[in-house]
């Protein structure tokens, strides 16, 4: 039982595979004014969507195959796929979590 006046963790869903997870497992892609980036620190300004840190949900992304309710136009596929492969955000991936099926 969590102590009295302590706050739970924000609670994100991924676009990717629809999981629902901590705000802190989950990394997040910003729509700001430089475009789509990653948003590792999650400080950038704009409107942002949450993606889980593994190759399949990054793929999934790259493939055009989620759902980016979060932003206000639909980004283009060439601007997630140079997200997706972008070499830091490749650093951020969890080692070994490629199982979608994993909690």
């Amino acid at each position: 039982m969590a102590a009295r006046g302590a706050k739970a963790a924000p609670i994100r869903t991924c676009v990717a595979c629809r999981q629902r997870r901590p705000q802190a497992e989950l990394l997040r892609l910003a729509q700001g004014p430089q475009g789509w980036q990653a948003d590792p620190r999650r400080r950038l300004p704009g409107r942002g969507v949450y993606v889980c840190p593994r190759q399949a949900c990054l793929d999934t992304l790259a493939q055009g195959q989620a759902t980016l309710r979060g932003f206000r136009e639909t980004p283009p596929r060439q601007a997630l796929a140079r997200l997706a492969a972008e070499p830091g955000l490749r650093a951020l991936l969890s080692p070994g979590d490629n199982d979608l099926n994993r909690v």
